[in-house]
């Protein structure tokens, strides 16, 4: 455990800020304008749902736990790696700066580890033994304990539409590639 304790969510928020900037810097320049905005827009909206989501995990009251899962960390960071990896493969390849097509398969194999990584978001993302914990150490205590409920159901709630919203980024950047 560390020092400020285990923490409930995972630092998807700081994930999420990180590849925005990869997506930005991987525009196409030489697509329409109606391509390019649409990236934009949905890189805005990753923005904007990386800093909802760092500010709701970061409620100082609610945020971590004395007890944690050790495995946790790792998991965490294996989902992180993944992830970086399937935008990656989202992206269009390049070779000497000529794209390189494989028909598709790199972008569907990353659109599909999204995909199922969206789908089991909280395995990957929240630390379970750290929630149960916070969660008894309001047990008794109806109103900080319904706040508590609702910051958990809050935050779970915008982690997943952080990480679809991450997803359609990714895609919408991959748009900007097709003819």
């Amino acid at each position: 455990m560390s020092a400020q304790g285990e923490h409930i969510f995972n630092a998807l928020g700081d994930l999420a800020q990180e590849l925005a900037g990869v997506l930005r810097g991987r525009i196409n320049p030489n697509a329409t304008a109606e391509r390019r905005t649409r990236a934009l827009t949905a890189i805005q909206r990753l923005e904007t749902l990386a800093e909802q989501f760092i500010r709701s995990r970061n409620n100082a009251e609610f945020r971590t736990a004395s007890v944690g899962d050790p495995a946790n960390d790792q998991r965490y960071s294996r989902f992180a790696r993944d992830t970086r990896s399937a935008v990656d493969r989202i992206l269009p390849q390049y070779a000497n700066e000529v794209m390189v097509s494989d028909g598709g398969s790199t972008h569907t194999r990353g659109y599909g580890e999204m995909t199922r990584f969206h789908r089991d978001i909280t395995y990957y993302t929240v630390d379970a033994k750290a929630e149960e914990s916070r969660r008894l150490d309001f047990k008794g205590k109806k109103k900080k304990e319904a706040d508590y409920i609702t910051w958990y159901n809050t935050t779970r709630d915008l982690l997943s539409e952080l990480y679809r919203a991450l997803l359609d980024a990714a895609m919408a950047v991959n748009a900007t590639y097709i003819p």
